[in-house]
């Protein structure tokens, strides 16, 4: 059983109520979507809205010798998100905000715990959509989606996540926070950890946030994320998506 102690510090740390500790709440964290897997009760489940809660839970967890399972939604088929040895499940739940939808750049920054459904809702208006599909697109989150690298029925054709992610800031098991990758004026993703570009996001913004490209919504040629320098005119544009289009 978790000392008190360390549940009082979590309540201090990302407030009472972002901490569960009944076995009622936490019954629905001691599984995931994968079939014929075992249940294992955590700890405790903590549900942060920013990364400096990350970083102090993780700082916690690390001193305390605890485990850390970082959830999305729960959707994955992998058991990744069971706590098998207890410990703490880390909901991203919480961190569900579009910080910043980019049309002209092909581009959106959210945090983790954005349903992709979501996403592809708020983009629809621009005419863009975001292409990986995972069967539990209502559900699933864009940080969850990311860690699985999951694409769905669409992905032969799209291509999956690791596709489309541009840039990524995240918290090591270390408790340091990095960045990874952002609006580049290339249309590399994020395996290829361009310059970081994050003058156009206010600071306040800066949290916990992955830069998602997303494409032109009715042409299936689009397979990866483009990106070009802000303010860039539709001459400028076209060349790389030209560029970047796979044949079908």
């Amino acid at each position: 059983m978790l000392d008190k102690a360390v549940v009082l510090k979590l309540q201090e740390l990302v407030g009472k109520e972002n901490v569960l500790t009944s076995k009622v709440e936490m019954l629905a964290y001691s599984y995931d979507a994968t079939a014929d897997m075992p249940r294992q009760m955590p700890d405790v489940v903590v549900m942060p809205t920013s990364s400096a809660m990350v970083q102090q839970v993780v700082d916690l967890a690390r001193a305390k010798h605890l485990a850390i399972y970082p959830r999305g939604a729960g959707s994955n088929l992998s058991g990744g998100t069971i706590p098998y040895k207890k410990g703490i499940v880390l909901s991203f739940q919480r961190m569900n905000q579009i910080l910043e939808i980019d049309p002209a750049n092909l581009t959106a920054t959210v945090q983790p715990g954005v349903v992709i459904a979501a996403l592809n809702a708020a983009i629809a208006k621009h005419g863009l959509i975001y292409p990986p599909d995972p069967g539990t697109v209502a559900t699933a989150t864009m940080g969850g989606s990311a860690a699985e690298n999951s694409g769905g029925l669409r992905g032969l054709k799209y291509g999956v996540t690791k596709n489309y992610i541009m840039g990524m800031e995240v918290v090591l098991a270390n408790g340091n926070k990095v960045r990874f990758g952002g609006k580049t004026g290339t249309s590399q993703v994020i395996h290829k950890q361009e310059g970081v570009h994050w003058q156009d996001l206010p600071w306040e913004q800066r949290h916990h946030a992955l830069f998602i490209g997303y494409a032109p919504l009715g042409d299936p040629q689009l397979v990866v994320a483009v990106v070009v320098e802000h303010g860039g005119d539709a001459a400028s544009v076209a060349a790389p998506i030209a560029a970047r289009i796979i044949q079908c």
